[in-house]
């Protein structure tokens, strides 16, 4: 609940936080394993919070595991993706 009233964009790993009391078998049931991430997003522009989160892997995924950073979208993908969801998000709140 570290994220309730907050306006800011939080990252965490619920296998090592929020559910870090939980067994292994307990995480497994609940769909969390050690690489899963959760984003409580918040007011920041989303192409900054992908870019970000690229550039991030680069400097510490990438030394590990070579070209991981090379999977994520292209920034025309990304901008695409994001226009989409901006508008389909308006879209719905209208109707």
């Amino acid at each position: 609940m570290i994220s309730l009233g907050q306006s800011n964009t939080i990252v965490s790993c619920p296998a090592f936080t929020t559910h870090s009391e939980l067994d292994e078998s307990a995480q497994a049931e609940a769909g969390i394993s050690p690489t899963t991430i959760r984003y409580a997003v918040g007011d920041e522009a989303p192409k900054d919070l992908i870019a970000h989160f690229i550039a991030s892997a680069k400097l510490m995924i990438d030394p590990e595991l070579p070209g991981f950073s090379n999977k994520f979208m292209s920034p025309a993908q990304i901008a695409a993706l994001v226009r989409e969801c901006y508008l389909e998000t308006h879209r719905r709140y209208i109707e």
